[in-house]
């Protein structure tokens, strides 16, 4: 396992803290994967469409066909995922300034790196009176080690932060301030996954997608890296970018997390359930806005496990969302370089916390709801020696 003297030191600081690590990593689940959970890890191999179909199916290796994998849909309010919100409020405020930024052809290297911007590209003073609040609340209580602030690829978003420009930089610089000394993780959730879930409820191809999802991040990015660049550099110091895609890419324990809680029988069906938790929840808030939406629900509130295009996104909803709750267990490991032991001791290159953002939380309730569920499965059952401490999960309630 290493140096012992190391790894001695590594338990050592974080029993300070009042934490406990285990070391190694213990599969002693009696689960065996079968072949239809083999699911693609690949972000290229995942976005591939199927040739002829114009939906852009996935070639998941006989995962679309799922007929009598799901249950009756019981309502939202009946959800098993019912977790207690402590309330709690910050009003401070304060200033800030990064670095290159995601482009459509791909992220360019060490995008990690602080860098000045070009003077036409500093963040002018915006003349917008703020027409927002932000709003601090605890969802989960957890070990404060390094925030990470998630940006969803989502066009939506990209037009809120357009539409409201200082709601951004307020986002940072309300983290800053209530987060003093913590290190801060802006997260650019692209690629497939994203996709997926933004996918998986309109007709469309997943490749197309993919393709708003990609201009979305460029944009996102771009107001971002600006936002940054308008604060001091000793803030500066203190805020790094990663992509989804840059995790998957340089970390390899990512899809063995995300194998592991896809292919364990118990993890597995937390996932379907949140998934259907999420589509309801998605196709009622469509339905509301008078907006069009997949059909995933006969008259009856039954998944209609008989449509080949439903049962897709619904899986595609399963993967996005297993990726997800990986993240919300594992934290993000940003320099994949450091072992097991010694990334947990790496407070510059892990977080676990997060701040999320958001004007409904409904769906990161479900999902961090589904996070919880997994992680206490593999707790109880001793599953895995490798579980960080868990993180903490605030949000930013958003008014506007």
């Amino acid at each position: 396992m290493g140096n012992t003297e190391s790894v001695q030191a590594c338990k050592n600081s974080i029993e300070q803290d009042h934490l406990l690590l285990d070391q190694g990593v213990t599969l002693s689940s009696s689960f065996t994967p079968v072949s239809r959970f083999d699911f693609p890890l690949s972000p290229t191999e995942e976005a591939e469409e199927v040739e002829g179909n114009a939906e852009g199916a996935l070639k998941l290796g006989g995962t679309t066909r799922m007929t009598g994998m799901v249950e009756r849909f019981k309502e939202t309010s009946e959800s098993c995922f019912r977790f207690p919100l402590s309330p709690r409020t910050e009003t401070e405020e304060v200033e800030r300034r990064p670095e290159s930024g995601l482009k459509l052809e791909g992220m360019p290297e060490g995008s990690n790196n602080n860098a000045e911007m070009s003077e036409g590209r500093i963040l002018k003073a915006s003349t917008e009176v703020p027409n927002f609040t932000l709003t601090e609340r605890v969802r989960f209580e957890g070990v404060s080690n390094g925030w990470v602030l998630p940006l969803c690829g989502k066009p939506n978003l990209l037009k809120m932060f357009q539409k409201s420009p200082t709601l951004l930089p307020e986002y940072i610089r309300k983290a800053l301030i209530s987060k003093p000394g913590e290190q801060i993780l802006i997260f650019i959730a692209n690629g497939v996954p994203m996709a997926q879930q933004v996918g998986s409820f309109t007709n469309g191809s997943l490749n197309k997608s993919l393709k708003k999802v990609t201009e979305a991040c460029v944009g996102i990015d771009e107001l971002a890296r600006e936002a940054v660049a308008s604060l001091t550099e000793k803030e500066q110091s203190r805020i790094s970018f990663v992509t989804w895609e840059e995790l998957l890419a340089r970390e390899d324990l990512y899809d063995e997390w995300y194998q592991f809680i896809m292919n364990n029988q118990e993890c597995r069906q937390v996932i379907k359930d949140t998934a259907l938790a999420i589509a309801k929840y998605r196709v009622d808030s469509f339905t509301k806005k008078g907006l069009k939406c997949m059909r995933f629900f006969d008259e009856t509130g039954n998944l209609r496990t008989e449509s080949g295009k439903v049962m897709r996104r619904y899986l595609w909803t399963q993967e996005s969302i297993a990726r997800e709750i990986v993240t919300l267990i594992w934290g993000f490991r940003v320099k994949p370089d450091l072992n097991r032991e010694s990334v947990f001791c790496a407070k510059d290159y892990f977080f676990s916390s997060i701040l999320y953002m958001t004007p409904n939380s409904t769906g990161m309730d479900l999902i961090s709801g589904g996070a919880d569920q997994c992680r206490k499965i593999m707790e109880v059952q001793n599953l895995r020696n490798d579980l960080p401490p868990r993180g903490a999960l605030h949000y930013y309630d958003l008014t506007m």
